[in-house]
């Protein structure tokens, strides 16, 4: 065989190898399916503008372990963190919401696949204008920043807003930064000195706030009526999207005073006591501390440093009545709730803790295997 035939046998057989690696290696490596792509923090997406941010981290022990106890590696697919930064500008007229998720493998491939469709959703959004609170969306599809996968939208702040929280709120005092620990499987922290997580987050949990008025009184305006836990509705949101249906189904109910009010105001108003205002209405700061304990029960904290002693007491009620009302929302899934309220001065310290989610998951996880049997 001459040289030259050698030669270009040689050529030939690194050009096959180099194609080889191209098409097979480097995507690989390309969508995060060897490796794990860096991990992004939400609380790199807090300004000094925040005053409300939800950071998810599903990446625990004793979680994976539950969503691996079938033999199926399904925490492979669990970002590394997920959640919200709701922003509100120096003069509190435009609130800024950023979704983010830092995803562990399959980033790009997730980009490639919702692309369309999220940007096909934010027209029709943007069109109809059917998300409260955003009037406008910065982002225009999925996007890249800081290596998470994020959306961005901004909305003004209107004058329902503005009257609930100047009620509850007269005096603009200086704004607190707001800090993200990290660490925890589920962290709410929201700054409100003034009123002003209520005017970034207001149109979030008006619907419920709304369907605790009297029926004639539905759709009108009011600073008077109930509102759940705007976090918690987030962060239920949140966790229901990651696929991590248990965790979600043990979350802060989004509703802890709907039935009672309708069921004994039908025809009457309802009353301070059966309507109790949300947190954000009697709370200078708000915290919610979700992780799973040793025994794999999951246990969340709230934490409201309420404004007055009257405001503590009532806080102390609407953390009660939520407990009330998880522990009817989670029986049929044989889920339990414990835990207790606590006034320390003006800090108000609820304790739920939520047990029999590994059975639950278990059960989920077969319910899903049959069902893609047929």
């Amino acid at each position: 065989m001459s040289r030259g035939c050698v030669i270009a046998l040689v050529v030939f057989g690194v050009s096959v190898l180099l194609l080889v690696v191209l098409l097979l290696v480097v995507p690989l490596y390309v969508f995060d399916i060897i490796d794990s792509a860096p991990r992004v923090p939400v609380a790199s997406f807090v300004t000094n503008d925040t005053v409300a941010a939800i950071a998810l981290d599903p990446n625990h022990e004793q979680f994976i372990a539950m969503m691996d106890q079938r033999g199926s590696p399904m925490s492979y697919f669990l970002p590394h963190e997920a959640g919200v930064v709701v922003d509100l500008d120096p003069m509190r007229k435009k609130r800024t919401v950023t979704i983010a998720g830092s995803p562990k493998h399959l980033g790009p491939a997730f980009m490639m696949m919702f692309n369309e469709v999220s940007k096909a959703a934010i027209e029709v959004s943007e069109k109809e204008g059917d998300t409260p609170g955003i009037d406008t969306w910065l982002t225009k599809s999925l996007t890249r920043e800081k290596g998470a996968i994020i959306l961005r939208g901004e909305g003004a702040v209107d004058a329902e807003s503005e009257a609930l929280a100047g009620k509850h709120w007269p005096e603009v005092a200086p704004r607190t930064g707001v800090k993200l620990e990290g660490g925890h499987a589920i962290e709410i922290v929201m700054q409100n000195h003034s009123g002003e997580a209520i005017l970034a987050l207001e149109p979030f949990y008006r619907i419920e706030r709304q369907s605790a008025e009297p029926l004639e009184h539905r759709g009108e305006p009011s600073t008077e009526t109930a509102a759940p836990l705007a976090e918690a509705q987030v962060a239920e949101a949140s966790v229901t999207a990651s696929g991590a249906e248990a965790m979600a189904e043990a979350q802060l109910p989004l509703d802890t005073e709907v039935a009672k009010t309708e069921q004994s105001t039908e025809g009457g108003e309802a009353t301070e006591e059966q309507s109790a205002g949300p947190l954000l209405e009697l709370a200078s700061e708000l915290s919610v501390i979700g992780d799973f304990t040793e025994t794999g029960d999951f246990k969340i904290l709230v934490t409201a440093r309420a404004k007055d002693a009257a405001s503590a007491e009532k806080s102390k009620k609407i953390l009660d009545d939520i407990r009330e009302a998880s522990v009817r929302d989670v029986e049929d899934d044989e889920i339990s709730v414990t835990g207790d309220t606590k006034i320390a001065g003006e800090v108000v310290t609820g304790e739920f803790i939520f047990s029999g989610f590994k059975e639950r998951m278990g059960k989920w996880l077969d319910d899903m295997e049959r069902s893609q049997k047929f």
